[in-house]
């Protein structure tokens, strides 16, 4: 049943970001639509986490979890579950390995898919 809430849902959050994306087209930079999944994935699984958490507990909250965080936000963006992990190493005071995470994710992110490009470019 998790397997199948995870499904369903990052379907569905994966057509809400091909939605934004045709949104976006008209756009300035070709940029704009991720821009944009990621700033709303990230309050989106802010609220999520809270209302799961702290308003619903007990034993369903794990399948709203794996329903609505992992699956919707998870297909929506990734970059949500990027900014829940760090909200909760700074608010565990892990500040210093928040700040190493954000940085080596960003630079090896970007680092990585310029390799990949150039590698792909390569066949």
């Amino acid at each position: 049943m998790d397997y199948l809430l995870v499904f369903i849902g990052a379907g569905f959050g994966g057509v809400m970001r091909f939605i934004t994306g045709k949104l976006a087209v008209g756009a300035a930079y070709f940029m704009t639509a991720t821009f944009i999944v990621n700033l709303v994935g990230s309050f989106l699984i802010g609220v999520a986490a809270y209302v799961i958490k702290i308003k619903l507990g007990g034993a369903m909250s794990l399948q709203y979890w794996y329903l609505l965080v992992v699956g919707v936000l998870g297909g929506f963006t990734t970059f949500s579950s990027f900014s829940l992990d760090n909200l909760m190493l700074i608010q565990d005071g892990k500040y210093l390995f928040s700040i190493a995470y954000i940085g080596l994710t960003v630079v090896l992110g970007v680092s990585l898919c310029f390799t990949g490009y150039k590698l792909a470019s390569l066949l």
